[in-house]
């Protein structure tokens, strides 16, 4: 579709079917010249369980993208992974100098849950934004309230 918000949704929306299905568009997504399309496939990836390997790429450019909507973008998109590159690349964005990624990135980990996220999550607490001090400690409690081993 020539509408990036049509393409953007779709992409997201394939992360709802069987991986055979739609790993070879969703990895075309990845080339998408809308990085709302770019990272919406990186979501749909992480989310059928496609290698990080395939997605890396796009996620280093977008953490360093000058636009602080498209780190933000990304951290949500990271935030449906459970691997640990993803684990590790939420952790550099938290620490990203504009507070919209960095209010994502503890989102995001929340969502993921993992608690050895409890520490960087906890010095978030000591950010200069009030936002992202609201939010680190919302992805605290919501790790905590996860029972251990889920």
């Amino acid at each position: 579709d020539h509408i990036p918000a049509v393409r953007s949704v779709a992409a997201f929306s394939l992360g709802n079917f069987p991986p055979s299905d739609v790993l070879p568009v969703l990895t075309s997504g990845l080339q998408d010249p809308n990085l709302g399309v770019q990272t919406a496939a990186v979501a749909s990836l992480l989310r059928i369980g496609a290698s990080f390997t395939t997605v890396a790429e796009t996620v280093e450019r977008l953490m360093q993208d000058q636009n602080p909507a498209a780190r933000s973008g990304v951290a949500k998109a990271l935030g449906h992974g459970t691997s640990q590159e993803s684990m590790v690349m939420l952790k550099l964005l938290i620490q990203d100098p504009t507070p919209r990624p960095r209010i994502t990135a503890a989102r995001s980990l929340g969502r993921i849950g993992h608690r050895n996220s409890l520490p960087i999550l906890k010095r978030t607490l000591r950010d200069t934004d009030e936002a992202v001090r609201v939010t680190a400690a919302a992805a605290i409690v919501r790790i905590l309230e996860k029972p251990v081993g889920t």
